[in-house]
């Protein structure tokens, strides 16, 4: 018998659907295309998904985690659509539960059978090290609020990822935050406030190039200037 002690983890379901969209698919580095559980100093858990380009963090006050101070699981499109189904049950939100090697979704690690509303086949436990991702986070206090201040952009494809966080009918509004002109980009979802996400800006083209572009659009701007001010009807 293995002297190892069996993992145990809990956090909300709710969480899968938000890091789901920043999850490596496919990827070589098969350790990017699951999410990584980490034990919080101030209790609670983090929760983190990368693909490499674009990273999400989740910080749940009422996760858990024993026997390790993290641990990566695996995670299936079932699971995430069952986790999107996920309500709560008499005011108790439900968990996606880490038992040994296997994960669930449950109320809590009592409930089985009936009590369960999902169950992910075979072995969730995912080899390989996860990378670190405190050493791609910026630190908090060297923060200056907007982004993009030099010739550099976003991929608009890892900004996207941002707006499926929240309902359509929810207000999405996205607060940008840089440390230095090409750091990394720190994204806050207004709507979700236990969350973060990083991206990593892209070269774009020169600030005058940039202007050019605007010339055709000059006269209507410079006219609409001079006009009085109305009312909307």
């Amino acid at each position: 018998m293995s002297d190892t002690p069996q993992i145990r983890a809990r956090f909300e379901a709710k969480h899968i659907a938000r890091l789901a969209p920043f999850m490596a698919r496919n990827d070589i580095r098969y350790y990017l295309c699951g999410l990584y559980i980490e034990k919080a100093e101030q209790g609670g858990v983090y929760l983190v998904t990368t693909d490499g380009h674009s990273m999400a963090v989740v910080y749940d006050a009422t996760g858990t985690i024993e026997g390790a101070e993290n641990v990566t699981i695996s995670i299936t499109s079932g699971l995430i659509a069952a986790a999107k189904r996920a309500k709560m049950v008499g005011g108790i939100p439900q968990q996606v539960l880490l038992t040994g090697q296997r994960v669930r979704i449950a109320l809590d690690f009592e409930c089985n059978g009936a009590g369960e509303s999902y169950v992910q086949a075979g072995n969730s436990l995912v080899e390989g090290n996860f990378p670190n991702w405190r050493k791609v986070t910026p630190d908090f206090h060297k923060l200056k609020r907007g982004a993009f201040t030099g010739a550099e952009g976003v991929n608009a494809v890892y900004l996207a990822r941002c707006a499926k966080l929240v309902d359509s009918k929810r207000f999405c509004g996205l607060s940008f935050w840089q440390a230095a002109p090409r750091k990394a980009v720190v994204i806050q979802v207004d709507a979700v406030p236990e969350m973060f996400v990083i991206i990593m800006p892209m070269m774009a083209d020169a600030d005058e190039l940039q202007r050019s572009r605007f010339t055709p659009f000059v006269a209507a701007s410079k006219a609409s200037m001079e006009e009085p001010e109305t009312e909307p009807a």
